[in-house]
């Protein structure tokens, strides 16, 4: 019990002095692979994923999963399937993050193209598009998404590096100086070198008084002298920023799905393709056993059966299999996707392997 204690407290500790550091944690990743093929959602996009990266292998090593024949050797490349697709969730949900409508009014400005986009559907539009259509992405066009992934954390990481160690420096000097730094950037921002320096000077006599101002004039200077290296981090900022935008352009205009959605957005149309998850599809399909008590259930209904030879109980036992064939052919038709594609496998293999007999 104390070495446990122990062992915590050393672990807190560790984090506490990271968060200090400016190191951020890992977040933990604890996502399942039986909590993907329970939801509805991510199943579906897991099946994007195997559909258009995966090799027949991975498919029937789907198949053998789903039908209770899973091998020892399938542990390894579920576990590689479960790391794939979680980190894919997790770049897709910085994305989402990171472009706001603000940002996209910004690349907007930055980049023609994007603007062009922008112009149609505005910038609510633009982020509820990839929004809505970005996880899919992910799965089914990982180079786009990569590009994209790629520009966004480095969008992200220049604000929380440059941007963030320009501003934390600033307002060190004006904690020191007892001035306002959101007044100081203001002044701070005046391109004519006269007024700039008038306002700086202004804004110090009035929040820290005149003899605090000229003792620590070597901190003015400090705040003056700090324009240029702000201007030129804005400059990469907006350079990022135009990168991205490029890139956001030329992925969305190759993606059907981004138009499709972007197409709904402009003409205020809800989303009405249904997703075809695991759980959908298993609603309802056959299974060997389910088989076995409906033909009971049916077999009361036939009046003569015990008094049938083995011929005519075989012709009730192939009819009741083709109607039911038939019927999870139709109901699985109606549905899309990978997990549609590996119970009609499923559903052929079950029903041409069946042993009829046992339909008693």
């Amino acid at each position: 019990m104390g070495i446990d204690t122990y062992s915590k407290e050393k672990v807190r500790l560790e984090k506490e002095e990271n968060k200090k550091a400016g190191i951020e944690e890992e977040p933990e990743d604890t996502l399942t692979i039986k909590e993907v093929l329970a939801s509805r959602e991510q199943s579906a996009l897991l099946g994007d994923m195997i559909e258009h990266d995966g090799t027949d292998e991975d498919k029937e090593l789907m198949a053998r999963v789903l039908s209770g024949k899973m091998e020892a050797a399938d542990i390894d490349r579920l576990s590689k399937f479960r790391g794939d697709f979680s980190e894919k969730i997790r770049e897709a949900e910085t994305i989402k993050e990171e472009l706001t409508p603000e940002l996209a009014k910004e690349m907007a400005a930055q980049h023609p193209e994007i603007k062009k986009i922008v112009e149609t559907v505005g910038p609510d539009g633009v982020v509820k598009a990839v929004h809505e259509t970005i996880k899919k992405m992910a799965m089914t066009d990982p180079k786009g998404f990569d590009k994209i992934s790629k520009q966004v954390e480095t969008v992200k990481s220049f604000k929380k590096g440059e941007i963030k160690e320009l501003n934390d420096k600033v307002e060190e000097i004006c904690k020191k100086q007892g001035v306002n730094p959101d007044n100081i950037l203001k002044a701070m921002a005046i391109e004519d070198e006269g007024k700039r320096q008038k306002a700086i000077t202004e804004i110090a006599l009035k929040d820290a008084g005149f003899w605090k101002m000229i003792t620590s004039g070597g901190r003015i200077s400090k705040l003056m002298n700090m324009k240029g290296g702000i201007d030129d981090a804005l400059a990469q900022l907006d350079q990022h920023k135009k990168d991205l935008g490029r890139i956001m352009a030329t992925t969305m205009r190759a993606n059907g799905d981004m138009i499709e959605a972007l197409n709904r957005e402009m003409v205020g149309v809800p989303k009405q393709k249904e997703v075809f998850g695991l759980p959908e599809i298993k609603k309802n399909a056959p299974t060997e056993t389910g088989l076995r008590e409906k033909f009971k259930e049916q077999k009361k209904r036939i009046a003569n059966w015990d008094t049938l030879d083995e011929a005519g109980k075989n012709g009730w036992r192939d009819k009741f299999l083709k109607e039911e064939k038939l019927a999870a052919q139709k109901n699985n038709a109606e549905k899309q996707g990978f997990w549609a594609i590996v119970f009609n496998a499923l559903f052929d293999s079950m029903f041409d392997t069946f042993d009829k007999k046992t339909l008693n």
